[in-house]
């Protein structure tokens, strides 16, 4: 069975990330934190398969910075920026960055992705 975090501060956005997860990997384990720093506390715990976060969060940590942390292969971010943007945002990262999804989210889309990234 696999285990999602979604890190989302905009908590009206849940239920639309819980049909993508229980129509992409039925019977998944879907977790749900706001903040950065609780992320970060998560994926300390291990056991994930996937985390899906947003860039800009409440409190210090970005989505970046969890991807930066992260060593968890299977990494996805969203945000409203461009990819052009993001691209510029992160030249300075260590590593290449994870698949993203442009807001507005397109649940189809989400749902291909996560199937997708699963499979691989």
């Amino acid at each position: 069975m696999a285990r999602v975090l979604i890190v989302e501060d905009d908590v009206t956005m849940e239920p639309l990330w819980r049909y993508v997860i229980e129509t992409a990997l039925p019977g998944a384990e879907f977790e749900w934190v706001t903040s950065g720093e609780a992320a970060a506390r998560r994926m300390r715990a291990g056991d994930l398969d996937l985390v899906i976060s947003d860039i800009f969060l409440g409190g210090d940590l970005t989505g970046l910075d969890l991807w930066e942390i992260s060593k968890i292969d299977r990494f996805v971010l969203m945000s409203v920026l461009t990819p052009a943007r993001l691209s510029k945002l992160a030249l300075e990262l260590p590593r290449p960055l994870p698949f993203y999804i442009q807001k507005p989210i397109d649940p189809t889309e989400c749902i291909e992705t996560v199937r997708a990234l699963m499979t691989a």
